[in-house]
């Protein structure tokens, strides 16, 4: 990655004193218009072509000093023209555009503003080769967990994450936080069914929410996409990125008995043009949790940069690691087999108290990691073509020692013992390209 970057520092056009022109493409609902064409003119001449991305963003860099105008032109609206700017050398300028439905001139509009508490999610970042797009242009039922929610729920594991996705559960694997998300009531697998930026993962490992931008869930078969694939639904993690704004988050919260978390979140854009884009993302937390001497610990870096060496190209780079502990949590019950008191195990009346202590012994548990770095590389071809090439490469470490609870009677008393082993090492090699 570092040849990369060097290569890319290397190449030509990256003048200190760039002019830009760039804004954002909405409706008259004021969501985004991702996929608008969008044309710089001067005059009645036709300088540059580009596309809108997911999040309607349009940008030209290296403009001549001189008077511009923006066209843009989307499926369903109406041709648009910006008003005209005049930029000197290395001056900036920004020029958003919002575009009429196209057809009859007379309709009737009805607009409301969301409330502060409303959360929306435009669209998808990754729909396997077809890209980007807007949920409404998406021809499968998708669910979108934005980040703002995530924060807001104080949302840390997949578990957590499931309550506000509609059609999805999971399943408990080896402990708590190894989980195989699904929908539609059909069982995950451990690989075909999840995701990161639309490259296979490892998903029985540990799994961090504070790390992503949000996620994205195809509630169906998505075999006609990504080819044989378990029909449980497809689960697609999306890292956080750089962003064009600058980001500056410190938080501090506290749950369980004692488990505090730090976290600090960071990112913005710096260099000539703003070529360059960062996002560092970092948390730690310890603490006891709900039973009496039981121990979290959680600690997770990630990085995220891109670069634009050309107008149309950008290098986009991203690695995180995550390490989760757990010790003296409630371990497994079993029941329902015969045992030399009784033929048959019922469940007891009333169901065990998993804060009790003795269910869970203060030296087992899990101790996850895992680490994932991937590289890709988006080109545009043409006003209406555009090459995306990437490749993810995963290591996941597993030390699970669950206790497993086995109940003697129908009154709740039971015997336990340790379960050690379950798969301790995963790796993924996982690359993707597709021309859109």
């Amino acid at each position: 990655m570092c040849v990369m970057f060097a290569v890319v520092l290397c190449a030509p056009g990256t003048a200190a004193a760039q002019s830009i022109v760039s804004g954002t493409v909405t409706d008259p609902q004021s969501a985004v218009v991702p996929d608008a064409r969008v044309a710089l003119m001067s005059g009645q001449s036709e300088l540059r072509t580009t596309r809108a991305d997911a999040q309607g963003r349009y940008r030209f860099e290296a403009v001549a000093p001189g008077t511009y105008a923006v066209v843009v032109s989307a499926p369903g609206f109406q041709t648009a023209t910006s008003a005209s700017v005049t930029l000197s050398a290395g001056q900036s300028a920004t020029r958003d555009v919002a575009l009429a439905l196209g057809g009859a001139t007379d309709f009737v509009s009805v607009e409301g503003r969301a409330s502060a508490s409303g959360y929306r999610a435009e669209g998808v970042t990754t729909l396997g080769p077809l890209g980007s797009a807007r949920l409404l242009d998406t021809p499968y039922t998708m669910s979108v967990l934005p980040n703002e929610l995530m924060v807001n729920g104080q949302v840390k594991n997949f578990k957590e994450a499931s309550k506000y996705l509609p059609l999805v559960e999971f399943q408990e694997m080896q402990g708590s936080e190894i989980l195989r998300p699904a929908t539609r009531g059909m069982q995950g697998s451990n690989m075909q069914n999840a995701r990161m930026d639309g490259m296979g993962i490892v998903v029985t490992g540990a799994n961090n929410m504070e790390s992503l931008q949000q996620i994205e869930v195809l509630n169906g078969i998505g075999a006609a996409i990504y080819g044989p694939a378990n029909p449980s639904g497809m689960f697609n993690f999306v890292p956080k990125r750089p962003t064009e704004r600058p980001v500056r988050r410190v938080t501090l919260n506290y749950d369980g008995q004692s488990v505090t978390t730090g976290q600090a979140d960071v990112g913005g854009r710096v260099g000539p043009g703003r070529r360059f884009g960062y996002r560092v993302n970092a948390l730690g937390g310890n603490g006891e949790t709900f039973v009496d001497g039981s121990d979290l610990t959680r600690t997770m870096i990630s990085a995220a940069g891109d670069v634009r060496p050309f107008e149309r190209t950008v290098v986009e780079a991203f690695y995180s690691h995550y390490n989760l502990e757990q010790r003296g949590f409630p371990g497994w019950f079993t029941y329902g087999r015969a045992n030399n008191r009784t033929a048959f195990v019922l469940v007891p009346e009333d169901a065990p108290d998993p804060a009790r202590q003795g269910y869970g012994q203060t030296e087992a548990g899990v101790d996850l990691e895992s680490r994932i770095g991937q590289l890709r590389i988006r080109q545009q071809l043409s006003a209406n073509w555009s090459l995306s090439v990437g490749a993810l490469d995963q290591l996941v470490e597993r030390d699970i020692s669950t206790q497993v609870n086995a109940l003697t009677d129908n009154l709740g008393n039971y015997t336990a013992s340790l379960a050690i082993g379950f798969a301790p090492r995963f790796r993924v090699f996982s690359n993707l390209s597709h021309l859109y």
